[in-house]
């Protein structure tokens, strides 16, 4: 009998998505991508990274790719330090949380459960002209150009 592997996924929709400046992050650990959303979510271009908030009518949706990936514990380490998620301080200190969603494959409709990463501080969006809040109305991010530090980004949400 196969033993079977122990596998995590993660929705992803900006820096994370293929051919963009994260992506590599997943390399040899992605066993699987494919095309897929998320509804009653909305996305925001904050300049050089998107975030996702609950839609305030529930009609929101968006669209990014469905990670599969092997070394599961791995994965969550390295995916929570580069969206400041840190699951043992106060939320309050985290710039994403880790959040469960339900996920639809694109093209075939299958459902998953996977793991994204949601905008921790709602109310700071727009605070700032360098963070604006600007929501992508197609619902899909790409920015594969532009970089900036974790660490930046703390220290200015902090």
């Amino acid at each position: 009998m196969q033993k079977e592997r122990l596998t995590v996924k993660v929705f992803v929709y900006g820096t994370l998505k293929r051919n963009n400046t994260r992506a590599g992050v997943l390399d040899g650990y992605a066993v699987r991508w494919v095309r897929a959303a998320i509804l009653g979510f909305d996305i925001y271009d904050l300049g050089h990274f998107p975030c996702i908030l609950p839609s305030e009518n529930g009609n929101g949706q968006v669209f990014g790719e469905l990670v599969e990936c092997n070394n599961p514990l791995e994965v969550v380490r390295k995916l929570d330090a580069i969206e400041g998620y840190y699951p043992d301080r106060d939320p309050k200190k985290c710039l994403y949380l880790r959040k469960k969603v339900d996920v639809i494959e694109l093209g075939t409709g299958k459902k998953h459960k996977a793991f994204a990463y949601v905008w921790a501080k709602p109310e700071r969006l727009g605070e700032s002209d360098y963070y604006g809040k600007r929501k992508v109305e197609s619902g899909n991010w790409h920015r594969a150009d532009k970089r900036i530090s974790v660490g930046k980004v703390l220290n200015t949400y902090a």
